[in-house]
């Protein structure tokens, strides 16, 4: 990726950054490095629509969609490309009455994502191919079909199926989510955390009948792994969760501030290999991974399509941002190859 831009015109052309307005950093990073390359980066704050800036789309028009914002008018013939950092339900005051202000959020997120998904130019990463991917199960399944090692995994709302997963492996289980943990480098403010399941709380899985969980088996680690992949290249960061916190060490995302050190650290070929040949058949040009290394080797936890990795280029020095604009520019200069052939 080192192909550069060439700017003819005195307009440049738009990036849409879609974010929230609690994002920061490395929102900051990839605009920067956008800008470099010669685009005008535009932030969009999904919270923010439809409150904030307007989208339209006639069937009747040419122009595709236009955008009315702060900071400008954006028609489709100027828009780029698109990277898709985070998506987020709009925010309607609550002064509506709860299920007028419900229905609000619930048209205003899907006109919301059929507006954008009319901008067809290149994306880092489309939000249909970004929904699929966040299918922990098929993350999975495709994982172990090109050689990653998986953690045995339950997900399920039956408490007798639970007791039996936990027994099953010796009690050796931890329970978490579906969903992601944040929207920004934040702390989320409401969030289950990775936790080891305890032999009182297997009497008790009552919350069961309000939300499904995961389960898996506990894997003994030497040290965890985030890995970003960005285009067909890995950045990687290490972590040894030897804190005297237990909490901590079944989820490092617990930590307070100081108190882990991320390392650099580097991947076997063959491992980078097999995370390159599942990001493509997710159809992602980006993703957060989570690898845990223990004494059976390296085990695969999950990829989040919008995942963080500023902690890694803050503290590292690796140039995720930058590689992401790259990887959008070659995007879009292979997109007008192709178009002009």
């Amino acid at each position: 990726m080192n192909s550069q831009p060439s700017v003819k015109s005195k307009m440049k052309k738009v990036i849409l950054s879609l974010t929230h307005s609690g994002d920061y950093y490395t929102i900051d990073k990839v605009n920067y490095a956008l800008e470099e390359l010669g685009y005008r980066a535009v932030r969009l704050n999904c919270d923010q629509f439809p409150t904030q800036f307007q989208l339209s789309f006639s069937t009747s028009g040419n122009h595709g969609l236009v955008i009315q914002h702060p900071d400008g008018e954006f028609k489709q013939a100027n828009i780029a490309g698109v990277w898709m950092r985070k998506n987020h339900l709009p925010v309607i005051e609550d002064t509506l009455d709860t299920p007028i202000r419900q229905q609000c959020i619930r048209e205003s997120e899907e006109a919301k994502n059929i507006l954008l998904a009319t901008v067809h130019t290149p994306w880092i990463d489309r939000l249909d191919a970004m929904m699929r991917a966040e299918d922990k199960l098929l993350q999975l399944r495709l994982a172990a079909q090109f050689g990653l090692k998986i953690p045995s995994t339950l997900i399920s709302n039956s408490p007798q199926e639970v007791r039996h997963f936990y027994h099953q492996h010796e009690g050796n289980v931890v329970v978490k989510m579906l969903t992601p943990a944040s929207q920004s480098m934040g702390r989320p403010p409401h969030f289950v955390y990775t936790r080891e399941l305890k032999p009182e709380q297997i009497e008790n899985l009552d919350g069961l009948s309000l939300s499904p969980m995961v389960f898996q088996q506990k894997i003994d680690k030497e040290y965890e792994l985030r890995i970003v992949y960005v285009g067909g290249q890995c950045f990687c960061g290490k972590l040894t969760t030897n804190t005297a916190s237990p909490l901590t060490q079944v989820d490092w995302r617990q930590a307070r501030v100081g108190e882990l050190v991320w390392q650099d650290a580097e991947l076997p070929p063959s491992l980078c290999h097999k995370i390159g040949a599942l990001m493509q058949q997710l159809e992602l040009t980006f993703g957060a991974i989570d690898i845990i290394k223990s004494s059976s080797g390296y085990i695969f936890l999950e990829v989040n399509p919008s995942g963080e990795w500023g902690m890694l280029e803050k503290c590292l020095e690796l140039p995720i941002a930058k590689h992401i604009a790259l990887a959008l520019h070659d995007k879009i200069v292979a997109a007008k190859i192709r178009n002009s052939a």
